[in-house]
This record gives structure tokens, sequence and C-alpha cells, in this order.
């Protein structure tokens, strides 16, 4: 099912990054612990400098009946949680890309 999601660091609950995922969360984890082997992601560093996916947990903050407002509600997430691995923000206006 849809989702949004966040990885949480289990240490201090803090939430270090929010995704979402027009599929199964399940693929999507198993995605991200794929990546985090091959790519180079403030992410991936932030797993990897604490000792690797043990010292996280992935967290549903909300299912969606559909995709149709997925990024949009991603969005919401990332401006109210603020978390410290995101670097992109989806659907971003003109004058958001910018600056």
């Amino acid at each position: 099912m849809p989702c949004i999601y966040q990885i949480i660091r289990l240490s201090d609950e803090s939430c270090v990054y929010v995704g979402s995922t027009s599929g199964e969360l399940r693929k999507r984890i198993y995605s991200h612990r794929g990546k985090c082997k091959r790519r180079d992601y403030p992410l991936y560093r932030i797993v990897k400098a604490e000792g690797g996916w043990e010292a996280f947990d992935f967290v549903v903050l909300e299912e969606v009946d559909d995709n149709t407002d997925l990024l949009t509600l991603e969005k919401e997430y990332i401006l109210h949680l603020n978390p410290e691995a995101n670097r992109d923000m989806p659907i971003r206006t003109k004058e958001e890309r910018r600056q």
C-alpha cells in the first residue's frame, strides 16, 4: 500500500529521513538497504557512520489509498519534521527551484 514513512534513529528517536513509496514498504526498505552499499547519499552516510541499519527503524507516518497526493504529503511531512538527510524536496515550485 502506498505510504509516507520516516527513518528514525533508535538512540534518540529523531527523524533522519522522510520518504514515500507507491508500492510495498518492505520492498522500499530492501531498496534502501541495497543502495546503501553502492551510493553516497546523506542518508546512507549517516547509516554507515552509525554502524548500520540496526541503529534505525522505519515507521509508517501515513498510508494513502492512491498515489495522487503521495509526493505532496511527503513534502508536508518533510517541512514539518525537518529530517537531517532529505536533500531534495518533492514537488518544488519554480521559486523553490531557484533557491
